[in-house]
């Protein structure tokens, strides 16, 4: 898939604790023609945010991480990059609490690989 802005690769930037369905996920959007970089904790995603050259156009992180919230990495990426949107998950149908501008959508767990790329194409105006 490519972005409708840029024409290049859709870039996304994938957060979860569990290796098991990070691994699930990054080969699910890869088969859907996505470019992920997935990393297994809040911390290295916001490392790779900002230092990688790669210009990511979604972050996709759960919310429940033991060293970094999903909200909290929200809130520092809206502090580095208010533009880039954010697309939380959760197992918590009943979320309550104030969310960062930059998160769009939250999916609630367990969801289809269906859901996540309608979810990743309508927050890129698809």
């Amino acid at each position: 898939m490519s972005n409708p802005m840029t024409g290049q690769p859709i870039s996304i930037l994938l957060v979860d604790d569990i290796p098991i369905l990070l691994e699930m996920l990054k080969e699910m959007l890869t088969l859907k023609g996505y470019h992920v970089v997935a990393v297994e904790s809040g911390t290295s995603a916001y490392t790779a945010l900002t230092q990688s050259q790669t210009k990511f156009d979604i972050v996709f992180t759960d919310v429940q991480m033991p060293d970094m919230s999903g909200i909290t990495l929200a809130e520092k990426i809206y502090e580095f990059d208010p533009t880039l949107p954010v697309l939380l998950a959760t197992g918590d149908d009943d979320l309550d609490v104030s969310l960062p501008a930059n998160v769009k959508a939250v999916i609630l767990k367990p969801y289809k690989p269906k859901e996540i790329a309608q979810h990743i194409n309508n927050l890129l105006g698809g």
